[in-house]
């Protein structure tokens, strides 16, 4: 079956941060695919535990697609009115 085709499904951010810090062999926490800044107030969220809760202290890289001028110039969006 096609993976367009499976059902989505809800993990919460918890039980990834759990299996991430279970997993001897992780580095680092890399998010891409399809546009993670449509759901930024849930990115920043997931980041915020991961450094807060988790205290994982690993990189965390996010793959936009943007170039560093799009990103330097705030092409993406904004947050409350906040650039992001």
């Amino acid at each position: 079956m096609p993976l367009v085709k499976e059902p989505d499904i809800d993990i919460p951010k918890e039980e990834l941060l759990k299996r991430y810090c279970a997993n001897p062999i992780t580095q680092a926490i890399v998010l891409g695919g399809l546009e993670p800044f449509d759901t930024s107030v849930d990115l920043c969220a997931f980041i915020d535990c991961a450094r807060r809760q988790f205290h994982i202290t690993d990189p965390i890289i996010i793959y936009t697609g943007y170039t560093e001028e799009e990103l330097e110039a705030g092409a993406f969006g904004t947050i409350n009115n906040k650039e992001i």
